[in-house]
């Protein structure tokens, strides 16, 4: 009997021995994993700031996003949401877009409530809401002065065409006074033969 006890402690041993080698495993898995997640997240911030400072916008964008990807409720994903919507709003971007820069700053307020970025981000919103509105007044204005620019050329055209037309005429007319003034001189100088006949038979 002793023996058997002797031989189930072992096997406890074992078992325990294994759990606890697989546990460890598994911790030092887990915390190997998450040095090797936060150090290509500093590598991905860092190349975004550098990519950003040199203009190189997609190439920002893209390591902001790597990060966003591996954090995207918690920090650093509040700041590379952060910046992202920066690049959208950089006056130099060639592929400046207001819309994405508000739903990224947006997203920062509502996704990262704790983030120190949030004021920042509110601040943010607010200047591209208002740029976005008065980017579509403009566009309004602009669609609007088009469209009476075209109806005051078609106008100036229908009004340029009459004119030829009434130009046109007004030489018909003259050509016909012409000819009328010319027939009556004639019919003057008939007139005045007559006359004169009429007298040398008198």
């Amino acid at each position: 009997m002793g023996e058997k006890q002797a031989k189930k402690r072992k096997y406890l041993f074992f078992y325990s021995t294994c759990f606890l080698t697989i546990l460890l495993l598994g911790i030092g898995c887990t915390a190997t994993l998450n040095f090797q997640k936060k150090q290509q997240t500093e590598e991905s911030l860092e190349k975004g700031e550098k990519f950003l400072i040199k203009g190189r916008y997609t190439e920002a964008l893209i390591e902001y996003e790597k990060v966003l990807r591996l954090f995207p409720k918690v920090s650093p994903g509040d700041n590379a949401l952060f910046n992202i919507g920066l690049i959208w709003l950089h006056p130099d971007n060639p592929q400046r877009d207001y819309e994405k820069s508000l739903i990224s700053f947006q997203r920062v307020i509502h996704d990262f409530s704790q983030t120190r970025l949030k004021e920042k981000a509110k601040v943010l919103s607010y200047v591209v809401a208002k740029l976005i509105r008065s980017e579509n007044n403009i566009k309004k204005f602009k669609e609007s002065a088009d469209f009476l620019q075209n109806k005051l050329q078609k106008e100036n055209e229908k009004q340029a065409k009459t004119l030829k037309k009434q130009i046109e005429e007004l030489k018909e007319l003259k050509k016909k006074i012409g000819k009328l003034k010319e027939q009556l001189r004639e019919l003057k100088e008939i007139d005045i033969v007559i006359e004169e006949k009429k007298r040398d038979r008198e």
